[in-house]
């Protein structure tokens, strides 16, 4: 038997939560059930060539998907929090900004 977990796991399990993650909530439906197919047939085909045990191929999906899952809501706040910010408030590079409708002196940290 070889290594535990499974990268092959671990990989379809990022995949899975991936899809449903990033793609629009238009096609999102039918993608991740695709990759969730392809998950348990990745799986099933690695415990049917005895490179694994099954316990091995599900935990391994399962780890991909939480680690993919705790990596995105740890890294989603920041993201959106830069991409959130009011550029055109006029931030400055010592991280004082000018607030709007104010004269160009009154700044705040």
């Amino acid at each position: 038997m070889a290594r535990f977990p499974p990268g092959h796991a671990l990989t379809m399990g990022f995949a899975v939560v991936a899809i449903g993650i990033l793609l629009p909530v238009a096609h999102r439906r039918w993608w991740s059930w695709v990759a969730v197919v392809l998950c348990l047939g990745m799986v099933w085909q690695r415990t049917l060539a005895n490179a694994h045990w099954l316990s091995d191929t599900l935990f391994g999906a399962l780890a991909g998907a939480a680690v993919t899952i705790v990596v995105w809501y740890l890294l989603y706040p920041p993201v959106t929090a830069e991409r959130a910010l009011p550029w055109r408030w006029g931030w400055r590079a010592d991280g004082l900004r000018q607030r709007p409708g104010s004269a160009s002196g009154d700044l705040t940290s």
